[in-house]
């Protein structure tokens, strides 16, 4: 099953990569919520979780529709919840700021993120 999720979270942050069109299609066809997933029942692989982060990260980049749309599943708090298990681990420390950081980019997106820690 884990093999299946890295090869779906590489797939999806390649596709958000390439912009908008595929962006739209990963938000409407419920990739968010198989992202949430992957970091909600593979809490314990660091690799899988880190590359879930990152994807994360590269479907919220510069397009703040998207942002709104994502900060409005909860997703934050999983992201937090996450990286305080995994302190010592690089590379979810590294993806989990950059996606906290393309979430709150705007001030909207800061004052969510601030009241919901």
């Amino acid at each position: 099953k884990a093999q299946v999720q890295i090869f779906g979270s590489n797939q999806l942050k390649q596709l958000a990569k390439q912009g908008g069109t595929n962006k739209r299609s990963i938000m409407l066809n419920g990739g968010v919520d198989a992202i949430i997933s992957v970091i909600e029942h593979q809490s314990n692989d660091a690799a899988l979780v880190a590359l879930a982060f990152s994807s994360l990260c590269s479907l919220t980049s510069h397009d703040s529709s998207n942002k709104y749309q994502i900060t409005k599943t909860h997703v934050i708090p999983y992201l937090l919840s996450t990286m305080k298990h995994f302190l010592d681990n690089e590379a979810i420390q590294e993806e989990g700021c950059k996606s906290i950081f393309n979430l709150t980019f705007t001030p909207t997106h800061l004052l969510k993120l601030i009241l919901l820690t």
